[in-house]
């Protein structure tokens, strides 16, 4: 057995078992909430929120995505793949676009690791465009728990040398079911950004979200009503789970996952 197939099999080894797996439950990052920075869900950061939340997968996965916006854009559709245990994980997906004028493919992928000394978990993805053949973009996350309680999510979006915009977020674990989340982002070009404030409810075979987007720049606040943004994720069986997101005016998504172990 040459070296090669010795760390593939030694990678293959650490994101398909369990034994290293944090504790918590994955099942209750089936859909995101906020801005997706200090709740992300255990699978759209590869798909431009928080890469560290694909740390959160404690298990491997297969997903398919069914999805609509409004004006030219016609349905589009996904399918991807993560391997995970809850200390590393990694992603990939294939994502087809269609407009009035033609389709875009697109490949996303996300890696990442926690430190469980410090409870803290680090993630990068990358978005590609298959059709412009363009370097990707690059979204650069952390996510820590600094208490029981309270969890800290730090993301650097669209990076692709230089910074002109960056989002924090916190949420608050009211009790076993109820979370409070408040994300927001700054962008340095327009001294400005948005605010987005939201509720999780979670059970044991259930998930619901619902957040709102307020916008700042200097003192004046506006609500952003195509900021409103709601999701649903149901546990149909232990292996198979499905979700919902509703992403604001006007897009819709339908992800049904596959859970392999």
């Amino acid at each position: 057995m040459n070296k090669n197939m010795i760390r593939l099999v030694v990678l293959s080894a650490l994101l398909g078992s369990n034994a290293f797996a944090r504790g918590g439950n994955e099942d209750q990052f089936i859909i995101s909430n906020g801005q997706g920075i200090s709740s992300p869900s255990f699978w759209n950061g590869m798909e431009g929120q928080n890469p560290a939340g694909i740390v959160l997968n404690n298990s491997n996965k297969a997903q398919l995505g069914f999805g609509s916006f409004s004006g030219t854009d016609q349905p589009y559709g996904s399918g991807g793949f993560i391997l995970g245990n809850g200390v590393l994980a990694a992603g990939a997906e294939y994502l087809s676009k269609s407009s009035a004028a033609s389709t875009k493919g697109q490949i996303d992928w996300a890696l990442g690791g926690r430190i469980e000394a410090i409870r803290t978990s680090l993630g990068v993805s990358s978005r590609m465009s298959l059709v412009s053949g363009s370097a990707g973009v690059y979204d650069i996350g952390i996510l820590a728990d600094v208490t029981s309680s309270v969890r800290f999510g730090f993301m650097i979006p669209n990076f692709t040398g230089t910074i002109d915009t960056f989002g924090a977020g916190l949420t608050f674990l009211v009790n076993q079911t109820v979370d409070v989340v408040v994300d927001a982002d700054y962008n340095t070009t327009a001294s400005g950004g948005m605010v987005k404030p939201g509720l999780n409810f979670h059970s044991q075979n259930l998930h619901a979200s619902v957040a709102y987007g307020l916008n700042y720049s200097g003192t004046a606040v506006t609500l952003l009503a195509d900021k409103i943004t709601a999701g649903l994720g149901v546990k149909l069986a232990n292996s198979l789970l499905f979700s919902y997101e509703y992403r604001g005016v006007v897009e819709h998504r339908l992800g049904l996952t596959l859970r392999f172990n």
